[in-house]
């Protein structure tokens, strides 16, 4: 999964600028590059807050199904197995 949040971070860092510039790169397009990972990484955020509110729905089908899109079973013995959160969504929320 991308890390948009790192991306937008690193095209307005001065040595992501500078980097940039040597490309040819003009303000403008460093503002816009930066402009598409923050907005990517905002609707990443989102998607994720919508599974959580799904996942917490009083309909116990829509709570299923948002509950599997948060959450994957993971082996923890033989014949044992617990939820957790899947990968994506853990990176997504800045746990991994």
């Amino acid at each position: 999964m991308t890390d948009h949040k790192a991306l937008a971070e690193q095209a307005v860092s001065i040595d992501g600028m500078r980097k940039a510039f040597q490309r040819g790169e003009s303000l403008g397009e460093i503002a816009e590059v930066a402009q598409v990972h923050a907005t990517l990484y905002l609707a990443e955020q989102q998607r994720i807050a919508n599974l959580i509110a799904l996942a917490s729905s009083d309909s116990s089908s829509l709570a299923s199904v948002g509950q599997d899109a948060l959450t994957e079973m993971e082996k923890r013995g033989e014949g044992f197995y617990s939820p957790r959160l899947r990968p994506e969504i853990r990176e997504g929320l800045g746990l991994s």
